[in-house]
C-alpha cells in the first residue's frame, strides 16, 4: 500500500503516555511531519515553522518540546545557528499501558466464556481453535498448546460449573 504525502505514524507508548496533553501530541506530530526517514540527521523544523504548523504561541511549543523531552519522547539537539535537530527514541520501545497495549482481561475473560460454550464444536473446529488462542494468548499456538489450551477449556468449564454450584447453594 502506497501512502499519500503527509501521513505521520505515531508510536503507540507516545500516544498511549497520559502525561502526553493533547497540545503536546499535536506538538510532537507537527514534528514528526517534518521527518524523513531517508536522513540519519533526524529533522530540523524551527519553532516559527512548529509554531505556525500548530497555531500554538512559540513559548508553548518550546514548553511542549521540553516537556516531550523529559518525557522520553523527543530527542533534542541544539546546533550552533539556534536550530535543532529533532529525534524520536520512544519509537523503539515498545508501549505496555495496561489500559490500551495488552489485551484486557475483560477480553481474554469473554472469548474463554465463548470458548466454555461452544467447547464440544471447538473439538472439531482446528481454524475456530487456533483463532481463539490467538485471541487470548496473542501468539500463533503448536499443536500442543492447542491441546493444552483445550485441556485449560475444560478445567474453566469444571471451575465455572463448581462456583455456579456454589452460588445456588
Amino acid at each position: 500500500m502506497q501512502l499519500e504525502n503527509g501521513f505521520v505514524q505515531v508510536p503507540l507508548i507516545v500516544r498511549h503516555d497520559r502525561n502526553v496533553k493533547p497540545g503536546m501530541l499535536f506538538t510532537y506530530i507537527t514534528i514528526r511531519g517534518h521527518r524523513n526517514n531517508d536522513d540519519p540527521l533526524g529533522c530540523f523544523p524551527g519553532l516559527d515553522i512548529l509554531a505556525f504548523e500548530t497555531g500554538f504561541q512559540k513559548e508553548t511549543v518550546s514548553r511542549h518540546i521540553q516537556k516531550l523531552k523529559e518525557l522520553g519522547h523527543l530527542k533534542v539537539i541544539h546546533r550552533y545557528n539556534n536550530s535543532n535537530i529533532y529525534g524520536f527514541p520512544s519509537e523503539t520501545k515498545k508501549c505496555n499501558c495496561l489500559e490500551l497495549c495488552n489485551r484486557s482481561t475483560i477480553k481474554k475473560g469473554i472469548y474463554m466464556d465463548y470458548c466454555i460454550e461452544h467447547l464440544d464444536e471447538l473439538r472439531f473446529d482446528e481454524v475456530e481453535l487456533e483463532v481463539m488462542y490467538k485471541n487470548i494468548y496473542d501468539k500463533n499456538p503448536k499443536i500442543e498448546d492447542l491441546e493444552r489450551f483445550i485441556k485449560d477449556i475444560e478445567l474453566a468449564k469444571e471451575l465455572k460449573v463448581d462456583k455456579n454450584d456454589d452460588k445456588s447453594v
